[in-house]
Order: C-alpha cells, then sequence, then structure tokens
C-alpha cells in the first residue's frame, strides 16, 4: 500500500510538531546556559573583588608592622643609651 496524500501531511505535521517542541527546548536550555554563565561572571566579580581587598588589607598589615618595628628600634636604642648613661 502506498502512502496517501493526507497520510505524507500527518507525518509532515507530525514533524513540525516535534521541530517547534525541539525549538522551545532549545530556547529554555539557551536561556539556562546564558544564566548559568551570568552568575559565574557575577561570582568571579565578587572574588576578584574580595581578593583586592585582602591584598590592600596584608599590605597594610605590613606597613603596621614595618612600624612597630621601627618604633621598637628606636625604644631599644634609647633603653641602650639610658643604660649605657647610668653605667659610666
Amino acid at each position: 500500500m502506498t502512502p496517501t496524500h493526507d497520510d505524507l501531511e500527518r507525518s509532515l505535521g507530525r514533524v513540525e510538531g516535534s521541530q517547534s517542541q525541539m525549538e522551545a527546548r532549545m530556547d529554555r536550555f539557551e536561556k539556562l546556559v546564558s544564566e548559568g554563565f551570568k552568575e559565574l561572571g557575577d561570582g568571579i566579580h565578587e572574588l576578584r573583588k574580595e581578593i583586592g581587598d585582602l591584598k590592600a588589607k596584608e599590605s597594610e598589615r605590613k606597613g603596621v608592622w614595618r612600624i612597630i618595628a621601627l618604633i621598637s628600634g628606636a625604644v631599644s636604642a634609647v633603653v641602650a643609651s639610658i643604660v649605657k648613661y647610668m653605667a659610666g
């Protein structure tokens, strides 16, 4: 039995319906992937900001350490001078 014109149209309609469903699924998938990449980009931006803040705090901490070392050296020199003066 050969397919009739109606059989061919029905089959074509099924193919078009399947294609429409596939297009809708691909649109949803594309939206999901785009939103995921946006969230990743936002997360990376936040991490870079936090790393920058940590680097700034580390630099500040190093600066404070140098000042404390300078002050303790000056106090040690003054104490040594006083001890030398009192002993001498």
